[in-house]
């Protein structure tokens, strides 16, 4: 890098502002934020309520049905505490 001489004019670096600190920012564009942080809001509760359901519906339905499976098809102390067997009840 250079160092300056005396002549030269010192370059200005600009960046933009911050959004939302801006002065002045309009009620549509304040409400449109709103707006948009209210679906999302709605969207993060909707995927927790699916993520529930789902242990649930794994607990209480899958996981019988596949234990099921095993203890017919193999002797009940083949894979007692194997590695690399899978859990079965979460």
């Amino acid at each position: 890098m250079q160092q300056p001489t005396p002549g030269d004019t010192p370059r200005i670096i600009s960046r933009s502002s911050t959004p939302g600190l801006q002065e002045g920012s309009s009620s549509e564009s304040t409400a449109a934020d709103d707006t948009l942080l209210r679906q999302y809001a709605a969207v993060i509760a909707d995927v927790k309520l699916l993520e529930s359901q789902t242990w649930v519906l794994w607990r209480d339905e899958v996981s019988p049905m596949l234990a099921s499976l095993f203890v017919e098809e193999e002797a009940p102390s083949e894979h007692v505490g194997a590695e690399g067997s899978y859990p079965l009840f979460i």
